[in-house]
């Protein structure tokens, strides 16, 4: 996808992109706080209607610059298709569940304990993907699970 970008530039790019969704995730987390009476899966629909808006345009414009045989992936297999609508099923309970979460609790406590889901990534990365990770990311893992543990754990003390 970015093939014409140098390894470093790729990283920034990735590490702006990462921080940029950081910040608007964070924005979109406070902002659900005020709209506890309205029903969450109102919230859901809507926050997934301008995601998908968003997202196609996206998609669109970059495929218009991509010549057809670049294109990263293969519509033709059955699998592409079941995997799609695995992780949009769970994408959805995931962001249902989620936005209920964040209407009922304080928004930095919910936002603490989604921090879970990098243990399951780090699992399936390993168990499916056979993945390998540095020593650096291992470290990594710890430091933010270790942090978020003991801010749940001092918060559940109060």
């Amino acid at each position: 996808m970015m093939a014409g970008f140098s390894e470093q530039a790729r990283y920034w790019i990735g590490l702006t992109a990462c921080t940029l969704g950081s910040v608007g995730f964070a924005f979109w987390l406070i902002l659900n706080r005020p709209l506890q009476n309205v029903h969450y899966t109102v919230i859901g629909f809507y926050s997934g209607v301008c995601d998908t808006i968003i997202t196609g345009v996206g998609i669109l414009i970059w495929l218009m610059t991509q010549s057809k045989e670049n294109w990263p992936f293969d519509f033709t297999t059955n699998l592409m298709y079941f995997e799609v609508s695995i992780a949009a099923l769970c994408s959805f309970a995931g962001q249902l569940l989620f936005i209920r979460c964040s209407q009922s609790e304080n928004p930095a406590l919910v936002s603490l304990l989604s921090y879970s889901h990098v243990i399951y990534c780090f699992i399936v990365d390993k168990v499916v993907f056979q993945a390998k990770f540095s020593l650096v990311q291992v470290v990594g893992l710890f430091v933010v699970l270790s942090f978020n543990l003991g801010t749940i754990l001092a918060e559940f003390k109060t």
